[in-house]
């Protein structure tokens, strides 16, 4: 087993340091790999909790191969990233930018076929085509009404 984690690792690194820098160029500030641990589990249900003050986590699938398990680890790694204020909807779509070449991610990221999910994945992965920012995109949501 520990082979395995090994390898699992070693194909991690190999794509983690693109991934920061072009998610930070996103997000529009320097990103570095956080203090996460990452679970790897049998399931096909991926929970995190970055919440967790003494060891925030994150999961991705064991058995299955190294495109699919990178593609899952940076999925949730933009949900790390996003702020807490964002709406669900949003949050869960804003992954929909790791479907851009610029991520050179080679297993598409599907999300949940909720179709107000996917009509947010669609606008965010075109004004990420266009070079925006997420700064636009937090433009674009409705203003709290206080």
């Amino acid at each position: 087993m520990l082979s395995q984690v090994s390898f699992i690792e070693r194909s991690w690194r190999n794509v983690s340091d693109h991934f920061y820098e072009t998610l930070g160029q996103f997000y529009g500030v320097s990103l570095i790999e956080p203090d996460l641990t990452c679970y790897l589990v049998r399931t096909d249900i991926y929970p995190y909790d970055y919440k967790d003050t003494v060891s925030p986590w994150f999961t991705a699938p064991l058995f299955t191969n190294h495109l699919h398990r990178n593609a899952k680890i940076r999925h949730e790694l933009c949900h790390y990233y996003q702020p807490d204020s964002l709406p669900r909807v949003v949050k869960e779509a804003l992954p929909a930018i790791l479907n851009d070449d610029s991520f050179e991610q080679y297993w598409p990221d599907r999300g949940n076929q909720d179709e107000e999910e996917q009509n947010w994945r669609n606008i965010i992965l075109d004004l990420y085509k266009h070079g925006k920012k997420f700064s636009d995109l937090l433009n674009m949501l409705p203003k709290e009404q206080g």
